[in-house]
């Protein structure tokens, strides 16, 4: 939990530093980048639930949207990437109760009563970037319209 707490202040002073260097005057075309995308949709989920014969625990990242991603600039005003992320991840695990036989004050718990599920959505696009306005090689902000394709794989494992 302390990690997550400190987590706004690394990023926080990762973004100082980059934008306190100087602009080198270098032009971007040919060269390329590696880039790391975080960020939130919305907010996570956890959670236990307890019912009669049943106990539910929860952990979610509905919310999470993340990725890790390559540019390569063609022209200064226009750049091709390629990026891979997590859009969502699931993982629950559920005991059932009711399903055994009463065995006294102590309930035995089988394997066969347990029920665990995990699943993830992951997505794998290439796009093209382009600066608007035609961005000139000693400017701190370069705005950008993006567009993407690709596909979007989910997987989910339970037993």
């Amino acid at each position: 939990m302390k990690s997550v707490c400190n987590m706004p202040i690394v990023l926080t002073m990762l973004l100082l530093l980059a934008g306190s260097s100087p602009a080198d005057n270098l032009m971007l075309k040919g060269r390329s980048g590696i880039e790391l995308n975080v960020g939130f949709w919305g907010g996570g989920k956890v959670g236990n639930t307890i019912d009669y014969g049943r106990v539910t625990t929860e952990a979610g990242t509905n919310g999470f949207t993340g990725g890790l991603g390559y540019t390569y600039w063609l022209r200064e005003y226009l750049a091709l990437s390629i990026t891979a992320g997590l859009l969502s991840a699931r993982a629950t695990t559920t005991v059932n109760y009711s399903t055994l036989p009463w065995t006294g004050p102590m309930t035995t718990v089988t394997s066969s009563a347990v029920s665990e599920n995990a699943s993830a959505v992951i997505p794998l696009l290439i796009g093209v970037r382009y600066y608007v306005p035609t961005p000139e090689p000693d400017e701190n902000i370069r705005p950008f319209l993006s567009f993407a394709i690709g596909s979007y794989f989910g997987s989910e494992a339970s037993n």
